[in-house]
This record gives structure tokens, sequence and C-alpha cells, in this order.
């Protein structure tokens, strides 16, 4: 064997091993989340909305989200035979039509083994948190080297985002694989021109469109980068178009054509080519309603009696629907919290300010690093490849700041952040030949690579409601509910505890919802009540819609009299701080217990929480 065979056969053993290593820290990190979390807002919806369409094929069910992740997610559940899901007419649309609030319930009251089909409906999500560890290593290792597919892979693993979101059902985690996955295929037939990969990005970016209705920005980037490819050969070598030509043909037969196949299969061709203007819109974009709380039936297509309203629409039914549904909910807004503010709409700020609380501090110095060296003509690559990785990103990252209607959940940012990932492997190439300058390059991206993993670590199993240290420092003076006394017996896990719960408390005086507490802490409060025999009975207000499922809790509703004895109370931290709960008396107050970190357990003044109760009620 020769010596270039040899060195082929010995880095493609490291990748494997490398990306091995990767899964097997990305599995473990997710796995106490995967099972021990109790429902996370809408999760019953999901699965019992992936029932619907694995055994009634009706997709019309969680609309906002295409089927990919739902449908996944119900697999076990199908297979099993024993759960049948709701008829779509049998359920409670609500006031916006979502029916998936009502099959959730339905699903949790119908199915005994509910939580083992939620898990195992958690599992089914973990392939696409190592198909990005794959594709992050190999799309750094292209643009940067093998050093650069390490940084990527690193960064992905112990991205807060990534491990907490990655062990629920739902899109995020699934849409950023697949959409770094595509362009990474198309950035590698932009350096080879070989068509042979064209079918299998077509079929790639199809089943994206499947995840998630962010990822059809894939569609005017990749004909964008596309022509800025092609300016830059004819600028170097002169020539005609007949090259681009036959490539724009092959872009619109394998590419486009092939993901407009794969996107119709996935709906079973449901509605394809209905006619535009035979749609019943609710957005004002579409319906040309003046406003989204205008009565829906004064105009329900803009596009009705028009030349354009009787052209056929290549798309599925419900895909379009689901399109004009997200359109509505980003126009009718949606209270919005950020830094103590609430906000009847939302800001545009909201995803850069999550990421810099919600990204690990050693993560965000190994960007600042990779930002510095940027500088540097030895860490670029070419000017084209520079502008697919990052200007995909930031595009992803323009599209969800833009959309200010409303700003609940940092998640949308989830498919720019592996691509800002990837370019930080640029640092990789300090790793090669490294002289002493780059010595300290190596040893600073080290240093902070380290502090990054231990940070995660530190606040295992709390993965969505991780934030970072610079918390407690953004929080600053903001009223607050005081840290509860340690019980670690070790004075080292005292002082562990306390610099845990001294971000966790601060943490939602900057984020809630799903940043912070998307209810999945219940199981844990379950767990906790069973360890104390002493506390008969507790009354609950918490997020998630788990509550309902625990032993020894008067669930949901808040039962309060006005007898003057003590009682236990359980309380979400996100209804601590939510302006309509009225809880503000309890940010003085020192909880009794902490159930993960978004749970507070009180040992309560009736009187005085039925005075507050009843002061309430008289403002409203």
């Amino acid at each position: 064997m020769t010596d270039v065979k040899k060195r082929r056969t010995r880095n493609s053993w490291a990748a494997r091993a490398a990306i091995a290593a990767a899964c097997l820290t990305l599995a473990f990190l997710e796995w106490a989340p995967i099972w021990t979390n109790s429902y996370v807002f809408n999760e019953s919806g999901r699965i019992a909305s992936g029932l619907i369409i694995l055994q009634r094929a009706d997709f019309s069910s969680f609309r906002v989200n295409p089927p990919l992740a739902n449908a996944l997610s119900a697999v076990p559940a199908a297979l099993s035979g024993q759960v049948r899901a709701p008829r779509r007419e049998t359920l409670d649309p609500g006031k916006f039509g979502r029916v998936e609030y009502a099959a959730g319930a339905e699903f949790v009251r119908r199915a005994p083994n509910h939580r083992l089909y939620l898990r195992l409906g958690r599992l089914c999500m973990l392939p696409f948190g190592f198909l990005g560890c794959a594709v992050c290593f190999y799309y750094g290792r292209f643009l940067y080297g093998f050093y650069g597919g390490l940084i990527a892979c690193f960064l992905w693993t112990f991205s807060p985002y990534v491990l907490g979101y990655g062990a629920t059902v739902g899109s995020d985690v699934p849409s950023a694989a697949l959409a770094l996955a595509a362009v990474a295929l198309f950035h590698y037939w932009l350096r080879t021109r070989n068509s042979g990969v064209l079918p299998a990005l077509g079929a790639l970016l199809g089943v994206a469109q499947l995840c998630k209705f962010t990822l059809l920005a894939l569609y005017p980037l990749l004909i964008l980068f596309w022509l800025l490819s092609r300016a830059l050969d004819r600028r170097r070598r002169g020539g005609s178009g007949a090259g681009a030509a036959r490539e724009a043909r092959e872009l619109l037969v394998w590419v486009f054509g092939l993901s407009l196949l794969v996107l119709n299969m996935g709906y079973l061709f449901d509605g394809t080519f209905k006619p535009l203007g035979e749609y019943r819109f609710r957005s004002v974009l579409l319906s040309g309603r003046s406003s989204p709380t205008d009565d829906p039936q004064t105009a329900v297509n803009r596009f009705s009696g028009t030349a354009l309203g009787m052209t056929p629409v290549p798309l599925p039914e419900d895909y379009v629907l689901g399109i004009d549904a997200q359109r509505f909910d980003f126009e009718r807004g949606l209270p919005s919290y950020l830094c103590g503010q609430w906000s009847d709409r939302g800001w545009a700020r909201y995803y850069l300010y999550a990421l810099a609380v919600k990204t690990p501090v050693g993560a965000l110095a190994i960007f600042a690093l990779a930002l510095c060296v940027s500088l540097r003509k030895r860490y670029r690559a070419s000017a084209l490849d520079e502008t697919v990785l990052l200007g995909t990103g930031a595009a992803f990252l323009l599209l969800v700041s833009s959309q200010t209607g409303f700003s609940v959940h940092s998640r949308y940012v989830l498919p720019a952040l592996p691509f800002f990932f990837v370019a930080a492997g640029r640092l990789g190439r300090a790793f090669e030949r490294p002289t002493r300058g780059r010595r300290i390059l190596v040893g600073a991206v080290a240093l902070c690579g380290l502090w990054s993993a231990a940070s995660v670590l530190i606040a295992y199993p709390d993965r969505i409601s991780y934030f970072n240290e610079l918390t407690p420092i953004l929080a600053g003076d903001a009223p607050k509910v005081p840290e509860p006394a340690p019980r670690a017996r070790t004075a080292f896990g005292r002082a562990l505890e306390r610099y845990r719960r001294k971000i966790a408390l601060a943490a939602p005086t900057l984020l809630l919802d799903s940043n912070f507490d998307w209810g999945q802490d219940a199981y844990r409060l379950d767990a906790w009540l069973r360890s104390r025999p002493d506390v008969s009975a507790v009354t609950t207000r918490l997020q998630s819609n788990g509550d309902t499922l625990l032993r020894k809790i008067n669930p949901a509703v808040l039962k309060l009299t006005d007898k003057s004895e003590s009682q236990w109370f359980a309380v979400s931290a996100a209804l601590v701080y939510n302006r309509r709960e009225g809880y503000r008396w309890l940010w003085g107050r020192k909880p009794d217990a902490m159930i993960g970190a978004t749970v507070y357990v009180y040992h309560v003044d009736a009187e005085r929480a039925w005075r507050e109760f009843k002061e309430k009620e008289d403002a409203q």
C-alpha cells in the first residue's frame, strides 16, 4: 500500500472514530431528558397528529409544521396497534382552527402507555442529531480540513439548543440537520460540478421541505449562489453560456423538480394542483382582509376571480394552508417577553439576545476567535465558499428575526446555527503545523472548548432551561425569586447547587416559554412528591400539559380558599413571571424546594394566597 493510500485509510478511520465518538456523546447527553422530561408544550399534539397522518392519511392536524417529524414520532404508537387516532371531525378546532390541542388530549386519554410512546417518539428524533454530527464534521473538513471538521462537530454535539430541542418531538433539530446537509451537498456540487449528486440533492431538499416552512428559503438561496458561481467562473475563464444553460436544466429537473415531487409524495399528493382561487385563507397576506381580527368571511382569498386564482398550485393543499396558518400566527401576534418586559408583538433583536445567553460562553469565545482569524487569508476559504456558508446562516437568522409578530421561541433560529458551527471550524487550520503563535491560538481554542463542555455538563440533565454564566450579570437587580437553601451534603455539592440555582433563578427574568420553562419538569415533581410522604397533597399551577397526569396533585386549576391554613403549592417559573397570573407576591418569597430548574414549591399561607387571588379577580 502506498503512503498516499495509507494516509487516506488512516484519515478515514480517524473521521469515523470522531463521528462515532460525537454520536455516542450526543446520545448519552440526550438520554436523560428523553427519558425523564415530561411533556413539553404540545408534544402530545404532535404525536397525535402523527397518528392521524399514519392511520387516516389526514394532514390537517398541526398544519403549522410539515408532517415529517410528527409522523416519525408516532411510528412506535402506530406499530403497537393499541392506539387509534381520533377522527378530525370529532376534534374541537378552538378559536384559531388548531385541532392538535384536542388531538393531544385525546391521545393521552386513550393511550394507557402514552408515556412510553412519548419516549420512543423522542428516540425517533435522535437520528437527526447524529446526522448533524456527521454533516458538521464532513462539511467542516471539506472547507477547513480535518481539525475544522472536529471543531464544527464539537460545537454541534455540545450545543444546548441541539441537546435541548433534539430531545423533544419537534422539527427544530431535524430542520437544522437537513438544511445543513442540503447546502453541504449543493456546495460540493458547486465545487466539483459532478452531476451525479444532483438527484440526491433534490431528494434531500424535498425531505427538508417536509420538516419546516423556514427551509423554503433554500430555493432562492441556491439559485443566488449558483448565479454567483457562474458569474465568478465567467470572470475567471470567459467563454459562452452553454454550460450555464445545461446546468440550469439539470437544477430545474433534478433539484427543484425532484424536491417538489418528494414534497408532494410526503403529503400523498393530497390536494396537489388545487386552483389557488379555491383556497380559504385566514392570513391578511393571502386572504385580502385588512386586519387579522376581521371576520374571515369578508374576504377569504385575494386571488379569487383573477387569472392567478385559476392557476393550479403544484403543492399539497395542507402545505399551502399550513403556510397560511403560520403567517396568520405572526400577523395576529402573541404576548412576548424579553428582559422582564411584555409586549403584544416581538423584537428584531430577540434571537441574537437569546443566542447570547443560551450559548455557552466558551462557544461564544470560539466564535469570536473565528471572527478575528478570518481577517487572515490562511483561515479563509474562497470567497464563494464563505458566501455560501455564512450567507445561508445569515439568511436564516435574518429571516426569523424579521418576523416580529411575536418573539416567544428562540429555537426558531436553530436552522442557522450549524452554518456558524462549520464557519468556526476555520480555527482548525491553526492545528496544522502550528508555529509558536498558532500554538497560543490552539491552546485558547482548546481551553474555550473545555469551558463550553464543562458548562453544558454542569447543567446536566437540564437542557431546555440551559442559560450561560452571563445570565446573573445581565439580570442585575431585576426582581426575582430568592435562592432556596442548598440541600447537598458535601461542600462541593452545595457550591455546585448554588452555582446552578443562581443561573436558573435569574434566567426567567430574561426569557420565558420554550427558552426556559416548557413544562419539562412535571415528572420530576411527581418523583419529589413520592419521596415526601409528609406532603399529602399539593396545589399545582404548571406550564406543562403533563401535570394532569401526576399523582397526589390537584391538576391544572389553582384552588384557593379563605381559610387560614397552610398548604403546599407548586408553580412553574413561567407562570410566576407571567403578567396575567398574579404571582408577583412570590418574587420575594424563598421556595421550600426547587424541582429541576423550573418548578418552585412553597408551603404557603393560604390566607395570603387567597387575598392575592381575590385582588386579581377584582382587577379583572
